[in-house]
């Protein structure tokens, strides 16, 4: 990076920079590391932003389980799932009973279930947090489910 200007504010256009910097290092190249500085930065920047970085925290979890730090990044999911619960105004109970059609909220229960299951080798957990996925309407969690043999019901869609 270059020095920044001394005038220089930070924007909404310099996050999606270092979100997609972020995510070119870690899923394309496999280079976590140098993701998790981005992904740091962009945290950062959104929060002096005023905007909900739930889901950068999710970019952060999937880059320490590229590291195959499992445990900081259950951590980093959980805390996730936790702006992005406020955020979309919903709760665990709620998605476990009813279901909601949120795919965002989806693919960070998908990406916590599967760092249970193949990272730190707890399926019991990590196919709860995959029907919990499922029942977001996340369609890789659904054909995980099935193919699994994975009880769960689907939220019922605004649009079907």
């Amino acid at each position: 990076m270059g020095k920044k200007c001394r005038n220089e504010e930070p924007t909404e256009a310099t996050a999606c920079i270092y979100g997609t910097l972020g995510t070119v290092l870690s899923s394309a190249l496999h280079r976590h590391r140098e993701a998790l500085v981005y992904f740091e930065k962009l945290v950062e920047l959104d929060s002096k932003l005023g905007l909900n970085d739930g889901f950068d925290l999710s970019c952060i979890a999937a880059a320490y389980d590229g590291l195959e730090d499992y445990d900081r990044a259950i951590s980093y999911y959980k805390k996730s799932l936790s702006r992005l619960f406020k955020e979309y105004k919903t709760s665990e109970n709620e998605i476990r009973t009813k279901g909601v059609d949120n795919s965002t909220i989806g693919n960070v229960l998908f990406g916590y279930a599967v760092t249970l299951i193949y990272g730190k080798n707890d399926t019991n957990s990590g196919n709860y947090i995959m029907s919990l996925s499922a029942k977001c309407n996340y369609e890789i969690a659904i054909d995980y489910c099935n193919e699994n043999g994975i009880k769960y019901h689907r939220a019922q869609s605004l649009f079907e």
